[in-house]
């Protein structure tokens, strides 16, 4: 008898013990989509990443952008879209990366309905102290070569007189007196590459508020007045009124790889020109000698 009881109860625990074991058939696993993924240092996962597209560029004034700079193609992205982040971009990199540059700038411009002969000068520049050196290569007028530096010679303009007055040496004039207004749309004060997209900058910031900004993205131009450098074009048109000296249609070019402004030509109502600035042979960061910037500098002393 007990030996028929312990068959008995070996026989149900066997039993038992097959119907609590895991059924490990097909139908009983778990389905594929709660498979864990891939892991991203996989082949597949890394060819997939490639194929991505690049993430579009935040307009400017996002808190990243402050702390981001972007590259050539966000720059032209933003060229294409927001052309007021455009600028402010490309102010934001010279602040950072540009101290002092020495360029020829051709400018031919309209002061007080009068259309000027084209001038071409070698320009010296620095930041700090603000500092300008031009030397005329053509077009000169009543001045051959001039320096000015912020916070010296009491404000005042150094001029080497164009010509035979030449000889008397360097005199000083009121960089914003009426010499200055006669012969140039700005002032010395506010001369530089910077300055002018800064008033760039000023004038679609003010058309944005009024609602009437419009700028045309033209692509990458080469010019032969910029030596052949490549040059986003950027053109605003569309202005309801004429604004600074009759101003009503411009057309900028930035240095594809500064980009910085480097040309501008202006024109009125009628089609005639206000102004051109072409800034070529760009050399940036340049140590000039002390005496760049002063009279003996002007008179080659």
């Amino acid at each position: 008898m007990r030996r028929w009881l312990v068959r008995v109860s070996l026989l149900v625990i066997f039993a038992l013990g097959c119907t609590v074991a895991p059924d490990t058939s097909p139908r009983q696993s778990a389905p594929e989509e709660s498979a864990a993924p891939p892991s991203p240092a996989s082949d597949d996962s890394n060819k997939q990443a490639e194929q991505l597209p690049a993430p579009e560029v935040e307009p400017a004034g996002s808190s990243d952008d402050a702390t981001k700079p972007l590259d050539r193609a966000g720059m032209e992205r933003l060229a294409r879209t927001d052309p007021v982040a455009f600028l402010e971009q490309a102010i934001a990199r010279y602040d950072r990366e540009v101290r002092s540059y020495r360029v020829t700038l051709e400018k031919r411009e309209r002061i007080k309905g009068k259309l000027l002969d084209t001038e071409v000068i070698d320009c010296r520049f620095r930041e700090k102290p603000f500092s300008v050196r031009m030397d005329w290569k053509k077009g000169a007028g009543k001045a051959a070569r001039t320096a000015y530096v912020e916070g010296e010679n009491k404000g005042k303009l150094l001029a080497l007189p164009a010509g035979i007055l030449g000889r008397l040496g360097v005199v000083k004039r009121d960089p914003e007196g009426d010499d200055a207004k006669a012969s140039s749309r700005f002032p010395v004060t506010q001369f530089g590459i910077q300055n002018g997209t800064r008033r760039t900058l000023e004038a679609w910031k003010a058309a944005r508020r009024r609602g009437d900004l419009k700028v045309e993205f033209k692509g990458v131009k080469v010019l032969d007045k910029l030596n052949g450098r490549p040059a986003w074009e950027l053109k605003r048109v569309g202005y309801t009124k004429p604004e600074e000296d009759g101003i009503t249609e411009a057309t900028f070019y930035f240095d594809v790889g500064y980009w910085m402004q480097v040309g501008s030509r202006l024109t009125d109502e009628d089609g005639e020109l206000v102004g051109s600035y072409y800034f070529r042979d760009l050399e940036l960061n340049v140590d000039f000698s002390d005496d760049t910037f002063t009279a003996a500098g002007l008179n080659g002393k």
